[in-house]
């Protein structure tokens, strides 16, 4: 009872799991992992025998080098111990023939050390034993480093000055805790004579020591060159890890294993390497025929089981899956026909099928019928609204010529200019083929030339420049955005062409990923008329301000010697039902 409690809340994370894959595709994993154990079971353990024979081989052959490689830190730690002891035995201040026989004593004792030196701060080495010509080091890279920051540093040569493959030692000299010099000993590299006395390595087998930047500085003879190691770049990325045998390409691009040593801190490193090849590359003949058997007789139950599932369920399950998409885009004739030869639950599953499509049909023949008389409702309000709207205009037109004064006379057309944009937006929402989106740049022009036709106030000519980008909007945006370019416009005609004997009026939409922007840009009379009294902001600038805000956009101002130019930029949204490539902008307005 446990078990079948488990089972059953193991369940839907498998189901959660597989969701996403293909219904043959679930069956036939359900399948596999239903008659899996024996086969997991022999792959499992040949695997594991596979491995465990790898790392083997991998680790007897490293053993040694490794074991090298620790001999040779142990020399090393021992050396640096010496040099100190031998940096405050130095008379600095004495003959060159003592500072000789210092370092002849301790060569004579340690009869391992083939070559000892000390390099004053000048670079010039004078005492070394056994004693060669003066050397001078001031121009070398790894004294220079030692002068500037004072370190124990190690490094290693091709051919030293015994002529042998050595360690090279360096510790600086200090007398009164300033720093005189660096003394400097090689030693025989222990990790390179273990490869020389060792007999039964692989002959494609190679030992080197590199330095922290991934560079080779000597190798085992006989010599060949540095080919065999990974990049210098890889090389350095894998120097500090902890994995000390890893599988890498070379230089060539072939196939090596590598075991890596450090020698001292994070100067240099001893690296051993073969070929991949060396440890076996197949399972072997018993552990193949272990696996391939008992998967072989897995595989054919799967596929035995899988052919009788299909055969009687998961084809008809996936015809009626095809039909139903196909319904689902207008294929409002089908009919599953093909299962009704399926078993009894199929069968049924299609009549129901059938079922439910002729009562889809019947509904969404009667929720058209809605939709269209919806439509056309709209469409008539929008229309009488628009007639309305003209009405008033008409209206106001017969005010305006009773009207006793200038100003009033200015006053009631202003207010007759706004009531034309506004019907305009109604006007071609009923003329739209959607109801829900209608088109900014054709209403800005039409408006932008019946201000420039209708336009009592202008004296003079003047040059309409339009470029609009095809904007769609929805209706609740589109009235304040038409509203907003009708004020920017009539501004234009009342502050500012008006004045001037021949002016220019600019009109720009542009429509980029992320904003809209309408700009209107109109030259400037020489003598500007007075501003507004006290200094605030008349009718059609505070129209203007809460037109903006409405559309949650922004205002730019700008002004030269010759134009002026204000510009709204309202920041784009979701494309609206029925437009093209352009912002809704109606979530912002409906907000005020």
């Amino acid at each position: 009872m446990r078990f079948l409690r488990r089972l059953r809340a193991f369940l839907p994370s498998v189901e959660g799991l597989l969701s996403f894959l293909s219904l043959r595709a679930q069956v036939a994993i359900l399948l596999a992992i239903a008659m899996l154990p024996v086969g997991v079971f022999a792959v499992a353990q040949g695997t594991a025998n596979y491995r465990v024979t790898k790392k083997l081989q991998r680790e007897a052959v490293t053993l040694g080098a490794m074991e090298a490689s620790q001999s040779e830190q142990g020399e090393i730690l021992e050396a640096f111990g010496q040099l100190s002891a031998i940096g405050s035995q130095l008379d600095l201040d004495g003959t060159k023939a003592k500072c000789r026989a210092v370092l002849k004593t301790f060569i004579d004792n340690e009869r391992s050390v083939p070559f000892i030196g000390y390099i004053p701060a000048n670079g010039l080495m004078e005492c070394s034993f056994p004693e060669v010509p003066a050397v001078d080091f001031s121009e070398e890279i790894n004294f220079r480093s030692l002068m500037e920051s004072p370190r124990r540093s190690v490094t290693a040569q091709e051919d030293g000055e015994s002529g042998l493959q050595v360690i090279v030692i360096r510790q600086p000299v200090y007398r009164d805790g300033i720093q005189s010099g660096v003394l400097s000993m090689s030693l025989p590299s222990k990790y390179l004579e273990w490869v020389t006395r060792t007999k039964d390595l692989p002959p494609e087998a190679r030992f080197a020591i590199v330095t922290a930047n991934g560079v080779g500085v000597t190798q085992s003879k006989p010599a060949t060159d540095f080919e065999w190691l990974p990049a210098a770049s890889t090389l350095r990325s894998i120097l500090l890890e902890d994995d000390r045998v890893q599988e890498l390409s070379s230089r060539v691009g072939l196939r090596r294993v590598y075991a890596i040593a450090p020698l001292f801190e994070q100067d240099i490193f001893a690296i051993s390497s073969w070929p991949n090849d060396r440890v076996p590359a197949a399972l072997g003949w018993r552990n193949f025929l272990t696996i391939s058997l008992p998967m072989l007789m897995w595989a054919l139950a799967v596929a035995v089981a899988y052919f009788a599932v299909d055969q009687l369920a998961l084809r008809h399950i996936i015809y009626l899956d095809r039909l139903v998409d196909a319904y689902g885009r207008s294929g409002r004739a089908l009919r599953a026909r093909r299962v009704r030869e399926a078993p009894r639950e199929l069968a049924h599953l299609g009549a129901s099928f059938d079922t439910m499509a002729q009562e889809i049909e019947t509904r969404e023949s009667a929720l058209l019928e809605t939709l269209e008389e919806k439509d056309i409702l709209l469409r008539e309000v929008n229309h009488r609204v628009k007639n309305n709207l003209q009405l008033i205009t008409s209206l106001m037109s017969l005010q305006i010529r009773d009207a006793g004064g200038d100003r009033e006379r200015a006053g009631l057309e202003r207010l007759q200019e706004r009531i034309q944009g506004l019907a305009l937006v109604h006007q071609k929402i009923y003329e739209s083929e959607n109801t829900h989106a209608v088109r900014l740049d054709l209403m800005i022009a039409e408006i932008a030339r019946n201000l420039l036709d209708g336009s009592a106030r202008s004296r003079s000519s003047v040059t309409l420049t339009i470029e609009l980008d095809p904007v769609t909007a929805s209706p609740d945006s589109a009235v304040p955005f038409v509203l907003f370019a009708t004020e920017a416009i009539v501004n234009t005609f009342k502050h500012s062409l008006s004045h001037v004997e021949r002016g220019r009026l600019s009109i720009h939409l542009k429509d980029s990923e992320e904003v809209l922007s309408l700009r209107v840009t109109n030259s400037l009379p020489a003598q500007p008329p007075p501003p507004h009294r006290h200094g605030q902001k008349g009718i059609g600038q505070q129209l203007i301000d809460g037109f903006a805000r409405q559309l949650r956009g922004r205002i730019e101002r700008s002004q030269t010697d010759e134009e002026f130019h204000i510009a709204l930029i309202v920041p784009k949204v979701d494309t609206p039902a029925g437009g093209e490539n352009v912002p809704d902008l109606r979530a912002r307005g409906r907000e005020d």
